[in-house]
C-alpha cells in the first residue's frame, strides 16, 4: 500500500525503527472536528462529509478504556477519510470498510514490519516444525505491546504473513478472526 506508505511519511511516529502513522497529526490535518461522542452501541467510530469536510466521532471514553481499540478506530475513520473517492467508487458497504480496516493496519503495524519479523522467527525454525502456536501468539502480544494495537489485530497481521490471506477479502475476515482466542475485531 503505496499510500499508506506515503501518509506515514508525511506524519511520521517511530516506533522499534518502524515509521508508522502519528495519528493525533494526523487527524489534526484531515479532520474537521474530532470529538468523543455517546455512539450507539456496536459503533466505535463515525465520519460524516458536511460541505468536503471531515467531522468524526469516537466513542466515549474508548481511548481511556481501550487504547489499542481507539488507535484502530481512529486510523479506521481516518482511512475513511483519505480514501473517501476511492470508497465511493466500491460497490458495497462491507469491502468499504475491509478496505479501512487494512489501510488502518498498515498506517498502525505496517505489513513490512511485520513480514521482516516473520522472517527472523521462520528463519529462526528452518529445518524444523516451524514455530508453534505457542511462539506465534508471544510474537503477537510483543508486536501489540510495541506497536500499541490490539492482540488481535496483530495476530491478523501475522497470520496475513504466514498464510497469504488478506482481511480485505470479504470472507478472509472471519477465517482470520477465527485465529483469535478471542474473537474480537481488531
Amino acid at each position: 500500500m503505496a499510500y499508506a506508505q506515503h501518509v506515514r511519511e508525511h506524519f511520521p511516529r517511530a516506533i522499534a525503527g518502524t515509521t508508522v502513522a502519528d495519528l493525533d497529526a494526523l487527524a489534526d490535518d484531515v479532520c474537521t472536528s474530532l470529538d468523543d461522542f455517546p455512539l450507539t452501541t456496536g459503533v466505535l467510530g463515525c465520519t460524516v462529509f458536511e460541505h468536503g469536510e471531515a467531522y468524526t466521532a469516537i466513542r466515549e471514553g474508548l481511548r481511556r478504556d481501550e487504547p489499542a481499540r481507539y488507535r484502530f478506530t481512529l486510523a479506521h475513520e481516518l482511512s475513511e477519510i483519505l480514501l473517501r473517492r476511492y470508497l465511493n467508487a466500491l460497490p458495497d458497504q462491507c469491502r468499504r470498510e475491509h478496505v479501512c480496516d487494512a489501510f488502518a493496519a498498515e498506517l498502525l503495524l505496517p505489513h513490512a514490519a511485520v513480514v521482516a519479523t516473520v522472517a527472523v522467527l521462520i528463519q529462526a525454525h528452518a529445518g524444523g516444525p516451524g514455530p508453534s502456536d505457542a511462539t506465534l501468539d508471544q510474537l503477537a502480544q510483543r508486536m501489540a505491546s510495541t506497536y500499541d494495537v490490539s492482540l488481535t489485530a496483530a495476530r491478523i497481521s501475522i497470520a496475513e504473513c504466514l498464510f497469504g490471506v488478506s482481511w480485505t477479502v470479504p470472507g478472509h475476515a472471519a477465517i482470520l478472526l477465527r485465529l483469535s482466542p478471542e474473537g474480537e475485531a481488531p
